[in-house]
This record gives C-alpha cells, sequence and structure tokens, in this order.
C-alpha cells in the first residue's frame, strides 16, 4: 500500500455541525464510516465532493485529494474532478437521476462528456455499465420512475463507475438491494478495487457490511470521528463507549428471536379485514412495450398478524405494496378490503398508512417536522392546539428523534432521520394496517431495535396489522408471522 494517502481529511469543522473530523484514505483501500443516524457520515461525505448546501461551509480544517486542496476549488475546477477522479453514489438516488432523461442516457452523458467518447461509443459502454450491475442492457431507454429502488440504486453505482475513479465514495449503496444483488454489488466493488486500485469510502449503518468489505473501520458521533482502526480491532476490543454500544447491538441483532404466536381476533362490521388479493395484476405501459411488475398475485392478509413480502430487487414487491394502500389500481385481478365501503377514501387513508422506501421524495420540503407529523392529525381533525403539540413530541420521541426537531425542515435532516419522521407521519393517525416498504433500510442497527420494539407493543396493544417489504433476513425471522415471496413476473 502507498505511504501516501490519497485522501486526508484533516481536522475538518462544518458549520458546527462536523467537529474535527480527520481521516486518511490509502490507494486501494477500503475504509468503511459507522454511526448512528445523523452522525455526519453523509455531511463528511458532501464536504468530500464539494455538495454542502448552500447554508453550511467548512469554517475550519482541510480536505486533501492526491495533496490538492479539495476545500478551495471553484466550480469549474470541480468539473474536472468529479467522475474521473472521484465518483460518489448517493443513498436518495431518485433525488439524483434526472427524471425526465432515460438512465442509459443518463450514464452515457457522463462518458461524452469526460471521455470524449462518441455517442454510440457511449451507449454501448452504458449498456455494459447496465449489465455489469445487474441490469439488462435492455432498459437503456427506461425512465427512472419505471425502476424499483434497488434498480435505481444500480443505475446510481454504474454511473459512479462509468468513468473509473481512483476514489469511490459509497453512502449506503446497497440499502435498497436484496441479499443476493447486495451481495453482487459488494462482490463487484471488491473486485473494483482489486484491478484498478481504487479507494473506497464506504458510509454504513450496517455493521455485517463494514465487516465483510473495510480494512478500517472509523465509528462517528455527533459530528467527529471518536476511534478508528483496523475492523478485527475494533470487532473483538473497542475502546469508545459510542463503539462498545454499536458492537453490543451488532451481536445482539444476530440472535435470532422467533416471533410468538398471536390468536386472530373476531372481525368487526364494517371491516377492513381480510384483504384478500385473486390474480391480481399490475403492468404499465411504455413507449415500446408493456412492462409487468406484477401476475397473478394471491394473498389474504388477516387483523393483526406480521407478512413479510420478501423476493428480488425489482420483483415488484414496491408495487404490492402501493396496491394495497391503493395507492395505485391493479390491472388485472380483484382487490377486497373486507367489508369496508371503497367510497370511503378519507376513511381508508386512515386505517391504511405507508411507511416509504425513499423519504427524500414524499416528504413536504415547505413543510416543517412538526407539521409533516402531524398532517394526518389535522386532515381527520384528530387534535389541536396543546393535544397536538404534545402528540407531535410523543411520536418524536417514540421515533427517537429530540422534540426540538418539530422546527426542522427535511433538507436539515439525515436520510435516517427523514425515514424515522416518516414513520412517526404514519402513526399519527392510529392506523389498522400499515405497509412497510422497507422501513429499516436507512436506520442503524440501535435505530431498528427501537423502531421494533415500538412497532411490537403498538401491534400487541391496538392489533395492528403489518405488510412488511424487506430483504432483511434477520427483520424477517424476528417480526414476522409468515412470509409471502414474490417472484418476477
Amino acid at each position: 500500500m502507498n505511504n501516501s494517502p490519497l485522501l486526508a481529511i484533516k481536522n475538518l469543522h462544518v458549520s458546527g455541525l462536523l467537529k474535527g473530523v480527520s481521516l486518511d484514505l490509502f490507494p486501494g483501500e477500503v475504509v468503511a464510516l459507522v454511526g448512528v443516524s445523523g452522525s455526519g457520515k453523509t455531511l463528511t461525505a458532501a464536504s468530500i465532493m464539494g455538495l454542502l448546501p448552500p447554508q453550511l461551509q467548512i469554517t475550519e480544517g482541510e480536505i486533501l485529494y492526491q495533496e490538492r486542496a479539495l476545500h478551495t476549488l471553484s466550480p469549474q475546477e470541480w468539473l474536472t474532478i468529479r467522475g474521473p477522479h472521484i465518483g460518489i453514489i448517493f443513498q436518495d438516488p431518485l433525488t439524483h437521476l434526472n427524471p425526465t432523461r432515460s438512465i442509459g442516457k443518463q450514464i452515457a452523458e457522463m462518458l461524452r462528456f469526460h471521455e470524449g467518447r462518441s455517442r454510440k461509443e457511449a451507449r454501448l459502454a452504458a449498456c455494459d455499465l447496465l449489465e455489469e450491475v445487474g441490469l439488462p442492457s435492455s432498459r437503456y431507454d427506461d425512465y427512472p420512475f419505471q425502476l424499483s429502488g434497488g434498480q435505481r440504486q444500480r443505475v446510481m453505482i454504474a454511473m459512479a463507475l462509468a468513468c473509473r475513479p481512483a476514489l469511490l465514495l459509497a453512502d449506503e449503496p446497497t440499502t435498497a438491494l436484496d441479499p443476493e444483488t447486495q451481495k453482487q454489488i459488494l462482490e463487484l466493488l471488491q473486485t473494483l478495487i482489486k484491478q484498478r486500485g481504487t479507494s473506497l469510502l464506504f458510509i454504513t449503518h450496517d455493521l455485517r457490511i463494514a465487516n465483510s468489505i473495510a480494512n478500517r473501520i472509523a465509528v462517528m458521533h455527533d459530528g467527529t470521528i471518536v476511534e478508528s482502526g483496523p475492523k478485527e480491532q475494533l470487532f473483538t476490543s473497542p475502546q469508545h463507549p459510542q463503539t462498545q454500544a454499536l458492537m453490543a447491538q451488532y451481536r445482539r441483532m444476530l440472535e435470532k428471536k422467533p416471533t410468538e404466536a398471536r390468536s386472530l381476533p373476531a372481525i368487526e362490521s364494517p371491516s377492513l379485514f381480510p384483504i384478500v388479493l385473486e390474480n391480481v395484476g399490475k403492468t404499465y405501459p411504455q413507449k415500446r412495450r408493456h412492462h409487468t411488475a406484477l401476475h397473478a398475485i394471491n394473498l389474504t392478509i388477516h387483523p393483526g398478524e406480521t407478512i413479510a413480502i420478501v423476493g428480488a430487487s425489482g420483483a415488484g414487491k414496491s408495487t404490492l405494496g402501493r396496491l394495497v394502500a391503493q395507492m395505485e389500481t391493479p390491472t388485472s385481478g380483484h382487490l377486497q378490503f373486507g367489508t369496508f365501503p371503497p367510497r370511503d377514501k378519507k376513511g381508508f387513508r386512515k386505517k391504511v398508512q405507508m411507511i416509504f422506501q425513499d423519504h427524500t421524495d414524499v416528504l413536504n420540503p415547505m413543510m416543517s417536522v412538526g407539521d409533516i407529523v402531524a398532517e394526518g392529525l389535522d386532515i381527520h381533525k384528530m387534535a389541536t392546539g396543546e393535544r397536538r403539540t404534545k402528540q407531535i413530541h410523543e411520536l418524536l420521541t417514540a421515533v427517537g428523534l429530540p422534540i426540538e426537531f418539530m422546527e426542522r425542515y427535511p433538507h436539515q435532516l439525515s436520510g435516517g432521520q427523514r425515514q424515522r419522521v416518516g414513520i412517526a407521519r404514519a402513526l399519527a393517525v392510529q392506523p389498522e394496517c400499515l405497509v412497510c416498504d422497507e422501513p429499516f433500510a436507512a436506520l442503524d442497527l440501535c435505530t431498528q431495535e427501537q423502531i421494533l420494539i415500538l412497532l411490537k407493543q403498538l401491534q400487541q396493544k391496538h392489533n395492528l396489522t403489518y405488510l412488511l417489504i424487506t430483504h432483511d433476513a434477520d427483520v424477517v425471522e424476528a417480526f414476522a408471522d409468515r412470509i409471502f415471496e414474490v417472484k418476477e413476473p
């Protein structure tokens, strides 16, 4: 390994949020940056890439890439760095992909701009990159909205790898991927590093992934790195209390805990249950063909149970969730909600809530966190005045957020914090059924356990029904009563 670091971060301070971050990355090295949600991991990556929001600035310290000061570059100079030298895989792909251009053209655009390739050469190279990350080249002309969350994340990985950068920043790159695809992407990144001598800063809350891919692990807490060292050292003898807490949580999450069986109560009339799907299918029209997302789904959902919806990325799990939440209508088959009147849409929205996979796209950027959480309370006239404020405080506390966050806006939160706001909003109206689309994907292990305990308590108290869309086998085993596998049509 080269003695000179490829990237050197020295005493970095950012508007009081990062407080003296120091970290080195050497050629060919993989460093995992871990920590609880909101500790500053994504903000560190944004600082390295020169992508801090306008209201934040570097107040002290420096960031050196091959001894070149990145924190002093002009916007024009950054055009020669991003892509050819430093690539980034973002945490929220939907917010970083152009919705008006096909995914293939967005990859080809990078190759034409940075490498001067012809239109034909760029298209061929983009098709190769799609195949490399596990997407068929036939999806070249598809748009971001036509892909699942995991497929969009693979497009982001292809774009980051397109110009063969020397340094790659990966911000939760496998969050929305099923285990098999996750394994493929991790193997791909490891192969890239070996073949090209690429350095990788891998940001994750999943200590299992950090352990499998990293040479070193750096632990962040409250805007600074509290401990760093070889992964063997941190897993066997952590020194800092925060590292010790993370490792203890990691060991607890590895323990398998069978779910206790629950008796199903009598159904009241009119009732939402049972929810019955008979030969349900969903097809989306496209320019040259029709895309079948779901085909002949048969499923019955009873009150008070937790059904885990599993399957490969792109198999149609999120589509199934949106159909049950009546955010979309099936194009074939029959979907019946017990004896609930189908025309009562407002009443249905109160009974069935959805926790989305990507809350960056669904939280209103013009609304404060408090107003977002209380939106359902306001619509259904469930609380006003002091009672409304008290319920907001209770919901934020339940999902592990300080009550001061009610005055913040979505752009001021980390990915995991936005996820928790979405969970609080869904719980606010006391629904009977929660459709949870990867609800834990952006959460660190400590917060995962906290939310799991909360959801179990609510289920036992209010007989909640959960449709849990996930690729996390540990969550399925700990939480689900039964499993329903969705396969690609």
